[in-house]
Parts: structure tokens; C-alpha cells; sequence
């Protein structure tokens, strides 16, 4: 079971991985990161995008499943 827990783990980050590339290529996310930088110049504060948390997420995730896994040894 945790074999399986860890494989989808995996692929799960892979997806989101690729769901946040193509979502930084669109014309969604080139809006979302110009409106991210005006708000952060204007106020100063963290305005992260939307498919910079799809890449961290995916990271997350993948890590953890290539633990799971065993591709990854500490």
C-alpha cells in the first residue's frame, strides 16, 4: 500500500509539475505574473502566482514519492 501511496504521490507531483509549465506559458499565467509584479511594486508584499505553486507543490510532492519509493536513499 505504501508503495502504491508513493507512486501516486509521484505522479501527482509530475502532473502538477506540468500543469504549472503550461500554465506559465498561457495567457492566463503571463497575466497572473504581470499583475503579481505591480502588486508587489505597488505595496511591497508577496504576490506569489498561481503556477509558481503548482511547480512547489509538484516538487513536494515528487520528493516525497521518489522517497516512498526508494529512488531516492538518504
Amino acid at each position: 500500500m505504501t508503495k502504491f501511496l508513493s507512486l501516486l504521490a509521484l505522479l501527482g507531483g509530475l502532473l502538477l509539475i506540468y500543469l504549472g509549465y503550461e500554465r506559465q506559458l498561457s495567457l492566463a499565467g503571463r497575466a497572473d505574473r504581470t499583475f503579481s509584479r505591480l502588486g508587489t511594486a505597488i505595496d511591497g508584499g508577496d504576490h506569489t502566482p498561481t503556477h509558481v505553486r503548482y511547480y512547489v507543490a509538484g516538487a513536494v510532492l515528487t520528493l516525497g514519492g521518489a522517497f516512498g519509493l526508494g529512488i531516492i536513499k538518504k
